[in-house]
């Protein structure tokens, strides 16, 4: 799934371009596409969400994660979810993953779960019970 902020114009041409490019095989392919348009949530991640998600769930992932006999740091695993779970953004330089900043207190939640769920299953990492 991807979600676009769109603050500029520029930002609303990349997603109507991508919406144009990609609607018509999906379709065919039976894989419809879903737009869902709505303001953005207030209320930014907050710091504990941001020292638990750098100091607990990724610092799991980068201990016990391993990707063909290779580990790779909380940053690498930052940059790879948020490709995965938040979108892309074009730079120079090539696509890069959307930043997590913009997203709210619930919005981060949702995309922490995402993160621990696809590291157990993909990945094979167990997180400590945190006593939730």
């Amino acid at each position: 799934m991807k979600a676009y902020v769109l603050r500029s114009r520029d930002q609303v041409w990349r997603f109507l371009r991508e919406i144009s490019e990609t609607w018509r095989p999906q379709a065919d392919a039976g894989r419809p596409l879903e737009v869902v348009v709505s303001e953005l949530a207030g209320g930014r991640r907050s710091e504990a969400q941001l020292r638990f998600y750098w100091g607990v769930v990724l610092a799991a992932i980068a201990e016990q994660a391993v990707v063909a006999g290779r580990r790779y740091p909380a940053p690498a695993w930052h940059e790879h979810y948020c490709r995965k779970f938040i979108g892309l953004r074009d730079t120079p330089d090539g696509p890069v993953g959307l930043s997590s900043s913009q997203l709210s207190v619930e919005e981060f939640s949702t995309y922490i779960s995402r993160v621990e769920a696809d590291a157990a299953q993909e990945h094979g990492v167990i997180f400590e019970d945190r006593g939730t």
